[in-house]
């Protein structure tokens, strides 16, 4: 079986790397498959914030390693309970795509979760968030093989300006012998909006976007 690695960087170089693309498709909401609340039982104990088996942990000394560009990145328990919900239903559905089937992308998931990302990661299909492989166990292995992808490097080690502004992660790892790639691998890194981010309006398609809270007071409009 040969290892598959996935981020949709057409989508991410887009949106972090020239910022304000114009927005693209709704998506619709998959009611059987939503994501869990807040009062719903977590899956393990939480420890230190983020409760990580073994092969996550091992992942995150390896984020927080020396390739880091980022000053410092840490563990959210937000992000780690997102991405545990990403990988279990990955494996138990036997699929392996930033997009489960009926759903947005992961910026738009993610903000349903409740994560706070900045106005200018656009909803959609659009990802600028999240890593993921499968058919590969060690996380050893899983970590080479993507730090050998040229697009999902930068968002690992933030790599450039947009990815760099990224402090926070989370990390899962799910197997189901019966699904199609056995092994199934999350890390979704990400930073929640701050006071002086810019907010972003669109028009409905065909697009517009305009960066409100520019240095000059005025709105200006984006391709």
């Amino acid at each position: 079986m040969s290892p598959v690695l996935l981020l949709s960087l057409a989508a991410s170089c887009l949106l972090l790397l020239s910022p304000w693309p114009a927005a693209g498709e709704s998506g619709m909401k998959d009611s059987a498959h939503t994501a869990p609340t807040d009062a719903d039982p977590p899956g393990r104990p939480i420890l230190n914030g983020c409760g990580l088996d073994g092969h996550e942990a091992i992942i995150s000394q390896l984020l927080k390693g020396s390739s880091q560009k980022r000053t410092e990145i840490s563990c959210s328990p937000l992000l780690q309970r997102y991405a545990e919900y990403r990988a279990e239903d990955m494996a138990s559905r036997g699929y392996l795509s930033h997009t489960p089937p009926g759903r947005h992308g992961p910026n738009q998931m993610l903000r349903e979760f409740g994560y706070p990302l900045p106005d200018q990661y656009l909803g959609g299909q659009s990802n600028g968030v999240e890593s993921i492989a499968g058919g590969i166990e060690s996380p050893q292995a899983v970590w080479q093989a993507l730090l050998a992808s040229p697009t999902h490097r930068p968002h690992l080690l933030g790599e450039g300006p947009g990815f760099a502004e990224q402090n926070e992660f989370g990390v899962a790892y799910r197997k189901n012998i019966r699904a199609p790639h056995v092994d199934y691998w999350v890390i979704v890194i990400a930073r929640q909006q701050m006071p002086e981010d810019p907010s972003l309006i669109c028009t409905p398609p065909p697009a517009v976007c305009f960066q409100v809270g520019a240095t000059d007071g005025a709105n200006v409009p984006q391709p």
